[in-house]
Parts: structure tokens; sequence; C-alpha cells
């Protein structure tokens, strides 16, 4: 296809054709819809076991500080309830 387009380049020149004419001539070439295949659907699943992995590791992080953070709240009210007592 490529030296089909080169060999058109130099037949339009050898004809005397302005340059915009002959970079038209193959832009129209070059953008052309050409129909390879027919387009057809399949089904492609996103569950694998890594994503599932990363993905249960990253909830459960989440839940892990929030559970910190929570543990911690409850031994600082624990210990300034005993040092009331």
């Amino acid at each position: 296809m490529i030296l089909i387009q080169q060999f058109s380049v130099i037949l339009y020149k050898k004809l005397g054709v302005p340059n915009d004419q002959i970079a038209l001539a193959g832009v129209d070439a070059i953008e052309s819809a050409q129909m390879i295949s027919d387009a057809q659907g399949r089904q492609v699943s996103a569950v694998r076991r890594r994503s599932t992995f990363v993905v249960a590791a990253f909830i459960g992080f989440i839940v892990g500080v929030g559970l910190a953070l929570l543990w911690d709240e409850l031994r600082a009210r624990r210990g300034a309830r005993e040092a009331a007592a």
C-alpha cells in the first residue's frame, strides 16, 4: 500500500500536480475507512485472582485503620475515666 502511494506521488509530480493536491490525495488514501473484519462482541471477565486479592487487601487495610482509630479512642476514654475515679 505504501509503495502504491509513493508511486502515485511520483506520478503526480511528473504530471505537474501542485503539492497541496498531492498531499490531499495522500490524506484521502490514508484516512479512507476500510472494513477489515466484522465487529464481534465477546465477554471478558474482570474478576481475576490477583485483582480480587488486591481489592481484598485494600478493604482490609481500610477496615484495619478504622478499627485502630476506634480502639485508640476507646482506650483514651477509658484511661481518662479511670484517672478521674
